[in-house]
């Protein structure tokens, strides 16, 4: 019996244990998970006193900057009326001086005796009567103007030209005459064996070497000198007289450009006799080894106050002629014979500075040298020169001519083999059409007239008719060939046409009509701007002279958008194309009104100028 007691009390104490133990580890979790609360709500307190931490200090350093003093902001204000005083000051200086400028400009335009013509003539290929104020202030800008004015030109100029395309050697002069006095004009061209750098070296080194006799007003650095030299035909004529000569280089990345051009009637030194020349020499990088120099020269007769000297006065020997006819010709002649023996004597003068790298192995060559007296010997030796110099090109002509045999007849054997295999091609039936055989012929399209459309031209018309029904829509008008004839008169009138592939893209059409789809090309399209062009498509420019000079010569980018829509035999039925002319100009304007009123009224449609396509 007690044992039965003794195990009821130990059951009892062991359900007591037990308890007290469950609530122990109650009791702790819950004290754990208060602390883990507890950390918790005070790691989140800390980051909000920081954050307040942060907001007060960057509240501070506002307060700082931006709440100032009245000391502080008087001084401010007092630091930007000083500044305003100053710019006020200036500006009103600059306003004095263009003031003090323009009036002389006024006075001097009032009393000068060189009439300025409103429209001047393009086809006048110098500028005739140069002039130039007294005033020592605005010298300098006149002739930074002449200079500007010339660079500007000059593009134009090397289009008149007809300089060739092919690099050759070349060498033209050209004597006309006028109802006042004559024309010369000279053109040339040569390929010599140098990089550019080494080319403009030597042309700067010949062209602004100087002699005892140079009066140097003006020289800055190798890039423009104004210098006065007495003139060789006052010597031989007993008439004391000097040529105010302006030098001015242009660097392009690609070409060096030298101008030289006579200031005829200069009011600091006035004269009795005045020359109008303008001359240019252009070398441009063909390589890294070769170079291109091209020349220019045209000059008019010498005249006085009163008008030009005859002929004989410019040329004593002439006296003896009384045929005028008779003594023109003698005197192109003679003109002709001196500018080659001056062009071999530059040659040479050339070749010496490019070995030696110095100027001083022969004299400055004066641009106009009228020296008619020359010695017997002179003359031999000039003519001897001439004479080689003539059997050397003959030779090289000779030698480029069988070059170019050679070349011809390997061109004409694979122009034979490509026409064989463009004739199997063409002799495929065509009998399904896909979206990759538009893109094909798209692309081929754009490619065969990336130089424009040549009537001369062997496949290309064949081409055109191949792809084209004969009976296509194009801009309006019907047919294959008035789409050649907007075409060819397009690329008529624009030098330097080239057209190259940008994207294309193909259209399917889902029902069953006679075009299945249209295939949408761009291409871009590069020209250069030219007077025929304007006078062709854009007739309202004519009327501002000063755009018509700054348009003319530039290279025009227009974006071309083309639609070509297929039959189910593959052939273009219609054709319709849309130029970014408005986008092209202001490329070249800078001006989004001006482009406009460029585009403005334009007749680029053929009903324009295609007979009989209204």
């Amino acid at each position: 019996m007690m044992m039965q007691v003794d195990a009821h009390h130990a059951s009892i104490a062991d359900i007591q244990a037990a308890k007290r133990l469950h609530k122990q580890i109650y009791n702790r979790e819950r004290l754990r998970q208060k602390s883990l609360v507890y950390k918790n709500e005070v790691q989140a307190l800390n980051e909000e006193i920081a954050h307040l931490e942060r907001c007060v200090e960057t509240v501070k350093f506002d307060k700082t900057i931006t709440l100032l003093s009245w000391k502080d902001v008087a001084n401010v204000f007092k630091e930007q009326r000083g500044m305003s005083e100053e710019q006020l000051k200036s500006l009103k200086k600059q306003v004095s001086v263009q003031d003090k400028a323009r009036q002389i400009l006024l006075h001097w335009l009032s009393q000068g005796n060189v009439p300025i013509e409103r429209f001047p003539n393009p086809s006048t290929l110098t500028y005739k009567a140069t002039s130039l104020m007294e005033d020592e202030s605005l010298r300098l800008t006149g002739l930074e103007w002449i200079s500007k004015r010339l660079y500007y030109n000059l593009d134009p100029w090397i289009e008149r030209s007809r300089l060739p395309a092919s690099n050759e050697s070349y060498f033209r002069v050209d004597v006309r005459q006028t109802d006042e006095s004559f024309v010369l004009e000279e053109y040339k061209q040569r390929v010599e064996q140098m990089s550019l750098a080494h080319a403009a070296a030597c042309l700067e080194t010949i062209y602004f070497e100087s002699t005892e006799d140079d009066e140097i007003e003006v020289d800055d650095s190798r890039v423009m000198r104004y210098l006065r030299y007495p003139s060789w035909y006052g010597k031989a004529q007993n008439h004391s007289f000097h040529e105010k000569m302006l030098i001015r280089v242009f660097k392009e990345k690609s070409r060096y450009i030298i101008f030289t051009h006579s200031i005829s009637d200069d009011a600091k030194y006035p004269d009795k006799i005045y020359g109008d020349w303008t001359a240019w020499v252009v070398a441009e990088e063909l390589s890294p080894t070769h170079s291109v120099i091209r020349n220019g020269f045209v000059m008019h007769g010498a005249r006085t106050s009163d008008g030009y000297l005859k002929l004989e006065e410019e040329c004593p020997f002439l006296e003896q002629y009384t045929d005028e006819d008779v003594k023109f010709t003698k005197f192109e002649q003679y003109q002709k014979n001196y500018r080659a023996s001056r062009q071999a004597g530059d040659l040479e003068h050339f070749a010496t500075v490019a070995k030696s790298g110095t100027a001083e192995a022969a004299p400055r060559r004066k641009i106009k040298a009228m020296d008619n007296n020359e010695s017997d010997e002179r003359k031999r030796q000039r003519k001897a020169i001439h004479a080689e110099n003539q059997r050397a090109y003959v030779r090289r002509r000779q030698s480029l001519i069988e070059s170019l045999e050679t070349q011809v007849d390997c061109l004409a054997r694979e122009t034979a083999r490509l026409e064989g295999q463009l004739g199997v091609l063409l002799s495929r039936p065509v009998t399904t059409f896909n979206e990759t055989r538009s893109e094909v012929v798209v692309r081929k399209y754009v490619d065969m007239f990336k130089h424009g459309y040549q009537p001369n031209h062997p496949t290309q018309a064949k081409f055109v008719r191949t792809i084209m029904r004969e009976d296509v829509r194009s801009n309006g008008m019907i047919g294959v060939s008035k789409f050649l004839e907007t075409f060819r008169t397009y690329c008529s009138v624009i030098p330097n046409f080239s057209m190259d592939f940008v994207s294309s893209h193909f259209i399917t059409y889902d029902d069953d009509g006679d075009c299945i789809g249209t295939c949408v090309v761009q291409a871009m399209i590069s020209q250069r701007v030219t007077r025929a062009l304007l006078s062709l498509f854009f007739p309202n420019v004519l009327y501002d002279e000063n755009l018509v000079q700054r348009l003319i010569g530039r290279r025009l980018d227009v974006l071309n958008t083309s639609h070509f829509s297929f039959d189910a035999n593959g052939s273009i039925i219609e054709n319709s194309s849309s130029m970014e002319m408005v986008q092209a100009f202001v490329a070249l304007v800078h001006d989004v009104e001006v482009a406009a009123s460029i585009v403005k009224n334009n007749r680029l449609h053929p009903r324009f100028y295609i007979p009989d396509s209204a």
